[in-house]
């Protein structure tokens, strides 16, 4: 219990939307959280899996997490109270649940349904009203990450790279090459070949290139810190831009990255979801 308590308040809690409608959360919406350091995935009813399994199994998977439940959709066969109150339930501290409505309700249909959540079902995390289309959504939904501790105390997500990702740039001369081995809209990490050689840390370092998972771009980066003084070392550096090496990346980069990593993200929980899936 201390060790997932340690972990929630430096990483956060994974966040899933349960059943999201797209007319309130679109995709875009998860793509700019995790830039800002949300891991945030959308769990789709389908005919694949049932959904309350689904639930189970992200909860055994991934203990503390933030289940967003849109009760809005309509999803065949699902009784939203009846699914949220024995979630609640059953799995009690090991899962924070938050419930959406929709703000055209009528006043006397959302007195009801905060008082069923909040007083019967005992959820923790809050009901949210939203609207089809609203520019003001983003920020609610916003305001429910950050009072359930979603984010913890990092500000980017790192993304795990493939086999087949790398990094090489040159420096005094001296050219380098390795593995790139995570990678988030501000830093990446690397096992490089250094051979002996030292790269003195906080200098710029220009036109690093770097190819993940098939997507390649050329970025100015710091080497911010080194682990191992063997002839591959793990060194992780922080992106810069501008003659001052101020921290970040340009905007136009940061913009294809960003659905580069989601997409990364994305694909390694669904991996990670359908092998647990084929084991039951």
């Amino acid at each position: 219990m201390a060790e997932r308590l340690r972990d929630l308040s430096i990483f956060g809690r994974k966040t899933f939307f349960i059943a999201p409608n797209l007319a309130f959360i679109p995709d875009s919406y998860l793509q700019t959280y995790l830039s800002h350091g949300y891991e945030c995935y959308a769990v789709k009813a389908d005919a694949s899996f049932p959904l309350e399994q689904k639930i189970k199994m992200i909860i055994s998977l991934f203990p503390g997490s933030l289940l967003v439940f849109d009760t809005t959709s309509d999803v065949p066969g699902v009784d939203w109270k009846s699914l949220i109150q024995t979630t609640q339930q059953v799995h009690g501290s090991d899962v924070v649940i938050s419930v959406i409505y929709s703000k055209k309700w009528t006043i006397a249909e959302k007195t009801h349904f905060k008082n069923f959540y909040n007083n019967v079902a005992k959820i923790e995390g809050g009901c949210i009203g939203l609207e089809p289309g609203a520019a003001k959504n983003f920020e609610r939904l916003n305001r429910i990450l950050v009072k359930n501790a979603a984010c913890g105390r990092r500000k980017s997500v790192r993304v795990p790279c493939d086999e087949s990702s790398s990094l090489a740039f040159s420096f005094q001369g001296q050219v380098y090459k390795g593995h790139l081995v995570d990678i988030s809209i501000s830093h990446f990490c690397g096992d490089i070949d250094v051979s002996g050689n030292s790269i003195p840390v906080f200098e710029k370092i220009s036109g690093v290139s770097l190819v993940v998972n098939g997507m390649q771009f050329f970025s100015d980066a710091a080497l911010i810190l080194r682990r191992g003084d063997s002839e591959t070392a793990r060194c992780i550096f922080m992106f810069i831009q501008g003659k001052q090496g101020s921290p970040g990346l340009y905007e136009e980069l940061e913009g294809k990255l960003s659905p580069q990593l989601y997409a990364m993200e994305t694909a390694a929980y669904a991996s990670k979801l359908k092998k647990a899936y084929s084991a039951m």
